[in-house]
């Protein structure tokens, strides 16, 4: 078997301080096209080894690498780490000498008028139909299946915001109860939904900041409701801490970049074959919900 070589292009900072010191012992949790999941046998968090087409991220390393396609990695393959290069078996050799550490734009949240937010919600909108997504929110096919599921996704979300709006911890609590791992595919709809609007009320001064330790609580008393690639995501989006396209649309709305909207959305889109259209729905979301909730930031 052919060794495959690659220079570490990024990472969080996180993961590269936990590199550091030594006491970091991971083991393959999965692999995919692009992504390999490492699981911390103390945390049992997870961390991701990712190809250069894909952004950073949470708990990440970026390599020059395009796909892991050929690569032989398992629940047996053993890691090591000496300060300069990461070797997973005899397959993944990653050389950290010139990584870059990556750090997430500082964000501050602002009230946006109620034109400015319907532009970014029309943006959003014309973008997710153009890709045709058949996000579970947006559904309007004849699968009864998605039928049933999507109109749940929706009162689940409905629920949840108005459980914030009315300042009703029970229904908050209940309402994510019924959203944790809701819909297909590996980051379930509900899921994603959860991951754009928590990282828009984890943006410092969002009204709605306050619920984000309730919020947490569920997701980790339900982590059972979903898998550990998802939790992972949801426990990130709470810390507001996400993906670097989702961090960078948020930094564009806020700052009133409106030039830029139509590239930033593009990216968050395109995440997987929906997630990137229910991450949106989140997005706008906590985006209403903050300039119904009221600030003293005004754009």
């Amino acid at each position: 078997m052919q060794q495959l070589k690659a220079r570490a292009l990024s990472a969080d900072a996180d993961f590269m301080a936990r590199l550091g010191r030594g006491d970091f012992h991971l083991d393959v949790h999965s692999r995919f096209s692009r992504v390999i999941n490492l699981r911390c046998r103390e945390s049992g968090h997870l961390y991701s080894v990712v190809c250069s087409s894909l952004d950073d991220a949470p708990n990440t390393l970026r390599i020059s690498a395009t796909e892991f396609d050929e690569l032989v990695v398992d629940g047996n393959t053993k890691l090591h780490y000496d300060g300069e290069v990461l070797q997973l078996g005899d397959g993944l050799e990653i050389d950290l000498a010139s990584c870059r550490v990556w750090l997430p734009p500082p964000l501050l949240f602002r009230a946006l008028t109620s034109d400015y937010l319907q532009i970014i919600k029309s943006e959003i909108d014309d973008e997710i139909t153009s890709i045709n997504s058949i996000s579970l929110f947006r559904y309007d096919g004849n699968n009864v299946f998605y039928q049933v599921m999507s109109q749940q996704l929706l009162r689940g979300s409905e629920r949840l915001i108005d459980g914030m709006r009315t300042a009703n911890p029970a229904v908050i609590r209940d309402a994510l109860k019924g959203l944790l791992g809701l819909g297909i595919g590996l980051t379930p709809s509900g899921d994603d939904f959860l991951v754009g609007l928590c990282s828009v009320l984890a943006v410092p001064q969002h009204p709605a900041h306050v619920y984000l330790p309730l919020i947490a609580q569920v997701i980790r008393a339900e982590e059972y409701r979903t898998n550990k690639i998802s939790y992972m995501a949801l426990i990130k989006a709470v810390q507001g801490k996400t993906r670097a396209c989702i961090g960078a649309l948020l930094a564009t709305i806020f700052n009133g970049e409106l030039a830029s909207i139509k590239e930033r959305i593009k990216p968050v889109v395109n995440i997987g074959s929906s997630s990137g259209a229910d991450i949106l729905s989140g997005i706008t979301a906590g985006l209403l919900l903050g300039n119904h909730l009221g600030s003293q930031h005004v754009a």
